[in-house]
């Protein structure tokens, strides 16, 4: 399954509803998940990141809301830098205060800042596209974090929102 062109250029243009972010961040549910399952879905991650964006770096993880790391690797683009791990964890933070995706705090933002929003420090959280919460069928929490960084906030996005459902098809 390839990365939805229209829907990328509605995210890049922000010409999306927090409502359908919220549909789009919770729709896809997992029927239970374990490490297996993260390492098969970042594998998936990794190989959509490689097809759609060749060329082009991009860092994923897995994570717990507990914050055991299930999965990390690399696309084999450049670009990957140290930088990544620090907007991974930021993302992350994001989405474990929130429960809803980097993207979602983003649009929900507007153009204020993370303080004045939200009274956030932005050298603990990011509020750019990205980290995108995992849903087990029956639980409204998430209990996991897939993350990408790398690309532009909105590809991230859509990377790992197409990954997910091409994993759960």
């Amino acid at each position: 399954m390839p990365v939805d062109r229209a829907l990328l250029e509605r995210l890049t243009k922000r010409d999306i509803s927090l409502p359908e972010i919220e549909a789009l961040d919770t729709e896809n549910k997992f029927k239970e998940f374990d490490s297996e399952i993260a390492w098969k879905l970042g594998c998936s991650v990794k190989a959509l990141a490689e097809k759609e964006f060749p060329g082009r770096g991009v860092a994923i993880d897995i994570t717990l809301t507990t914050g055991q790391q299930l999965f990390r690797a690399n696309s084999t683009g450049k670009g990957i830098k140290f930088d990544n791990d620090n907007w991974i964890r930021r993302k992350q933070n994001t989405v474990k205060r929130f429960g809803v995706s980097s993207f979602y705090i983003n649009v929900k933002k507007g153009s204020l800042d993370f303080k004045t929003k939200f009274y956030c420090d932005p050298v603990e959280y990011a509020f750019h596209g990205g980290a995108i919460p995992l849903y087990l069928n029956n639980l409204e929490s998430p209990i996991a974090i897939l993350t990408c960084s790398g690309l532009a906030q909105e590809e991230d996005y859509i990377l790992g929102l197409t990954a997910i459902k091409q994993f759960l098809a």
